[in-house]
């Protein structure tokens, strides 16, 4: 599994699908996500592909800090 993470994290434009399964999400979260632009993509002859920068980066912007004590 970790493997199949690997290869699809090292394309340079991911899927739709590609980021589901990175994500661990349904592929109509995506889509959704699309929707309401909250992740950068890029429409490609129809199709949908986002960056690997680009997923990386909003990975960074939806993590949530430790409240420390």
């Amino acid at each position: 599994m970790i493997e199949d993470l690997d290869k699809i994290i090292n394309k340079p434009f991911l899927t739709p699908i590609d980021l589901a399964k990175f994500f661990s999400i349904s592929t109509p979260t995506v889509y959704r996500l699309v929707d309401q632009r909250v992740i950068k993509f890029y429409k490609i002859g129809g199709s949908l592909r986002f960056k690997k920068e680009d997923v990386l980066a909003y990975l960074d912007n939806v993590q949530v800090n430790v409240i420390s004590k």
